[in-house]
């Protein structure tokens, strides 16, 4: 049986090319068992299918079968120019696509179309309106060379339903970005040749630890890998890319290794690299990189508990502490919960605003709700601190979907950096003025590393979301408790990091 190029393996390429590799030729014995939160997403991605094909008019249903027999009826359906078909499978050469519609052009040609349960576009300062999700992008490469292989297509455009109901045009002749002339086309050509090397194990990758690493079915197996051969993407930023352009140009494969090496030395055979012509020798890592990653991983050399201070900081002096995290649900577009912990002289409180279910009218209760309880305190009394960008992005979304229910200078004055109001832990102090010995600088990896311990044996932010979906179908409240406390742990662990913050300037 030929083993086919699929969209699936090219989406997982852009997440993680090990990935790809793994699924073909590791002892599925070492995958982690079913990640429900996953399940979960499967479950609201085929129901946002399905209720967006529904939306879209008369189609074919192809989604049922053995992939030879729905390959033969989609062809059958091409021919007789069905105007719309859902989940048909094509194939040309080694590749191999199941797109979600295939949609009859004017022209008698057919457009592959996706549908996403997101949204169609990255935020992006180079564009206007965001650009094209790389991952997106690959998979349609798939449909678009299986159908101009058929004569069934001639341009490189196709497109995206998505969460939010648009549908977003992706033109695979576009720049990557403002600053290459490389095209998603040739990025695609780029991944398909090398996921051909990894299906057919003419190259292996080695395991790094990453973002995406947390949704993938590998993950424990790659960690203890990673683990135990003190591999570089232990090192907080220094992702499989640099990883593997260090191992390449110097050799260097453990932390250990970097750790002995000199940041001037690096930079003296780099020139020299270059003025004999090389200009890809550690291309893309500069001085501040290197200065970085080193001290990182003498850091690690250490078996320190406690943090380097880079500079010094001092938190905002006001009577009312709001240590503030919210739950949402992007596969709903809801935010669910809004978690306070305040403190005031000493004494804490929680205070929670939920929405009672997932309409849009309980969001916006919910929302009125803590905006009523913000409304009561002194105004230039109070400090609010959250971790990281997404709480002020999340926010800017729900004032722009639930106008009215605030004035645009209340929510500027709540995330106010410039008057005290607002202190983002993590790229006001974590990221910018301090080191720590993980390769993560989440909140829950700092915490936890300081002694920190939630309630929940499984705390995270995939599994409130799968709690809160079952709470919704059957209002258990022992389940809205678990969302609460875990919540509510979530806000302490931010307390606790700031007190100790405050511990190591003594």
């Amino acid at each position: 049986m030929q083993n086919h190029i699929t969209s699936a393996k090219l989406y997982n390429h852009c997440l993680c090319p090990h990935r790809v590799w793994r699924d073909e030729h590791s002892d599925l014995e070492e995958k982690d068992s079913e990640n429900e939160f996953l399940q979960l997403l499967w479950e609201k991605g085929t129901q946002f299918e399905q209720k967006t094909i529904a939306e879209l008019g008369d189609f074919l249903n192809l989604s049922h079968g053995e992939l030879d027999e729905r390959n033969k009826k989609t062809m059958e359906a091409i021919k007789a120019s069905v105007k719309m078909i859902y989940q048909g499978v094509i194939k040309f050469d080694n590749l191999l696509g199941i797109p979600d519609v295939l949609e009859l052009q004017a022209n008698g040609t057919y457009v592959p179309i996706e549908i996403k349960a997101g949204r169609g576009l990255d935020a992006d300062d180079d564009f206007e309106v965001g650009k094209p999700k790389e991952k997106y992008a690959m998979q349609l490469a798939v449909y678009i060379e299986i159908l101009v292989g058929l004569n069934l297509m001639k341009e490189k455009i196709a497109y995206v339903y998505d969460i939010e109901g648009n549908k977003v045009m992706y033109d695979l002749n576009r720049s990557l970005n403002t600053k290459t002339k490389e095209t998603f086309w040739d990025r695609y050509l780029k991944r398909k040749q090398e996921v051909l090397s990894l299906i057919n194990n003419f190259i292996k990758t080695k395991p790094a630890i990453g973002s995406s690493c947390k949704m993938c079915h590998w993950l424990t197996s790659c960690k203890e890998e990673c683990i135990k051969n003190d591999d570089l993407s232990r090192i907080f930023y220094l992702g499989r890319v640099d990883r593997d352009k260090i191992t390449e140009d110097l050799h260097i494969e453990s932390m250990k290794e970097l750790a002995e090496q000199n940041v001037d030395e690096i930079l003296l055979l780099k020139n020299q690299k270059k003025k004999q012509g090389d200009k890809q020798f550690l291309f893309g890592i500069g001085e501040k990189d290197f200065t970085k990653y080193i001290r990182r991983a003498k850091l690690y050399q250490t078996n320190t508990d406690k943090p380097v201070i880079l500079e010094n900081f001092v938190f905002p002096d006001k009577k009312y502490e709001l240590f503030f995290d919210i739950e949402d649900d992007p596969t709903q577009d809801i935010v669910y919960l809004h978690g306070i912990l305040e403190r005031v002289n000493g004494k804490l409180k929680y205070i929670p605003f939920v929405a009672k279910d997932n309409s849009l009218e309980a969001e916006r209760l919910a929302w009125v709700e803590f905006w009523n309880y913000i409304k009561t305190l002194p105004l230039d009394n109070y400090v609010v601190y959250y971790y990281s960008s997404h709480e002020s992005s999340i926010y800017q979304r729900l004032f722009n979907k639930h106008p009215g229910v605030i004035d645009i200078s209340l929510l500027e004055q709540f995330f106010n950096k410039e008057n005290g109001a607002a202190v983002d832990l993590y790229y006001d102090i974590i990221f910018s003025k301090t080191e720590w010995p993980l390769y993560s600088y989440s909140v829950k990896s700092i915490a936890q590393f300081l002694g920190f311990k939630w309630r929940d044996k499984n705390p995270s932010g995939a599994a409130s979301i799968e709690w809160y979906n079952n709470w919704l179908n059957n209002k258990d409240s022992k389940k809205l408790q678990r969302i609460l406390d875990y919540n509510e742990d979530d806000c302490r662990a931010t307390l606790f990091l700031k007190d100790k913050l405050v511990s190591y300037l003594r």
